[in-house]
């Protein structure tokens, strides 16, 4: 073989890995631009304090353990501005406490808003109507004398495509 063979190939060879490090370094770098753009979106969200709620898993089943004991039945009302009722486990108004909830859009979990339910003759309303239609998780605590209670729901507001 001659010299004038080699070479060529030699030389089209010697270009190969620093393609492939120059195009990995290309690829590094598009994924972390695009996760730099959809991590700003505002549908992508992450629990928060996930890590402190994982912990407290104990306390977590100890409560839905004694929300079992309550027998308590919670009834919302799928409205713009929702309604509460709250019933005892012998379908009695669970009248006199104080009904906290955390509530977001499913579109949009990172704009999470809190209230409290305002007393009414129907039971309980959240005082500012949600205003988009669709599922909504609502996160209640509801609170009489020692008595705690907790609950998540769903609620689908008319006008949605969510099934």
């Amino acid at each position: 073989m001659s010299a004038a063979t080699v070479a060529p190939t030699a030389k089209r060879r010697s270009w190969i890995a620093p393609g492939l490090v120059v195009l990995a370094l290309l690829a590094h770098a598009a994924f972390m631009i695009s996760v730099a753009v959809f991590g700003r979106d505002p549908q992508n969200a992450a629990e928060p304090d996930y890590y402190d709620k994982a912990l407290a898993w104990d306390q977590t089943v100890a409560q839905k353990q004694r929300n079992a004991e309550l027998g308590w039945k919670v009834e919302w009302s799928a409205e713009a501005r929702p309604t509460l009722r709250l019933l005892d486990k012998d379908g009695r108004p669970v009248d006199d406490a104080q009904a906290d909830v955390t509530y977001f859009h499913q579109a949009n979990s990172r704009d999470r808003r809190q209230a409290t339910l305002l007393p009414s003759a129907e039971g309980y309303f959240l005082p500012q109507p949600l205003g988009r239609p669709g599922a909504w998780e609502v996160r209640l605590t509801v609170r009489k004398g020692e008595l705690v209670f907790t609950d998540i729901s769903t609620l689908r507001v008319p006008g949605s495509f969510a099934p």
